[in-house]
C-alpha cells in the first residue's frame, strides 16, 4: 500500500464577500516515479459565521474536520484569519487597520505578563457585572431574610419521607 503525503501549505488568506479561507498548498504527485508537486488552490467557504453568537473555536474544528488540507495549518494562524473577518464584518475598522493591529500582535509573542494582563482585564469586566447583579439585588430584594434555622426534619412528615418504608 501507498500511503500518501502530507501535504504542505504555503499561504493562507482570506475572501470577505462571502467568507472563506483561501489555500495555497503544495501536494505531492500520486506517483513515485513523479516527483513533482503541484501547486494547488483551495476556497474553504465560512459556514454559520454569525460575528456575535459563533465561538471561533467551534469554526476552528468544523473546518478541521471538513477540509483534511487545513491540517497542515497551525490552529492560531486559522484562528487569526477568522476573528479578521469578524472584526470586518462587524465593523471594527478597515481591512487595513484590522491587518495592521494584528501584525503588531504577531510581532509580540505572548508573555506571562500580557497574559496577566489580559486576565486581570476580563476579572474586571466580571466583577463590575457583578456589581451591576448586586445592586439590582439589593434594590428589588429589600424585604426578604434568609432563614438559615429552619427545622427540616419536623418539616417533613413520615408520609413525604421516600426512602424509609
Amino acid at each position: 500500500l501507498a500511503v500518501p503525503k502530507p501535504i504542505v501549505a504555503k499561504k493562507l488568506g482570506i475572501r470577505l464577500s462571502p467568507p472563506a479561507l483561501i489555500l495555497i498548498y503544495e501536494q505531492p504527485s500520486a506517483s513515485d516515479a513523479d516527483a513533482r508537486t503541484k501547486l494547488r488552490l483551495r476556497t474553504i467557504p465560512l459556514r454559520n459565521l454569525e460575528t456575535n453568537v459563533t465561538s471561533t473555536d467551534f469554526l476552528l474544528e468544523d473546518l478541521k474536520s471538513r477540509h483534511e488540507q487545513l491540517s497542515s495549518v497551525p490552529d492560531h494562524k486559522i484562528i487569526r484569519m477568522i476573528e479578521i473577518i469578524k472584526k470586518v464584518r462587524t465593523g471594527k475598522g478597515s481591512l487595513e487597520e484590522i491587518v495592521q493591529e494584528n501584525c503588531k500582535t504577531v510581532s509580540e509573542k505572548p508573555s506571562k505578563h500580557n497574559v496577566e494582563n489580559i486576565t486581570n482585564d476580563q476579572n474586571k469586566e466580571k466583577s463590575s457585572k457583578n456589581k451591576v447583579v448586586d445592586e439590582k439585588l439589593d434594590d428589588e430584594d429589600t424585604d426578604f431574610e434568609i432563614d438559615d434555622n429552619l427545622p427540616l426534619d419536623k418539616l417533613e412528615s413520615e408520609e413525604d419521607d421516600f426512602w424509609n418504608l
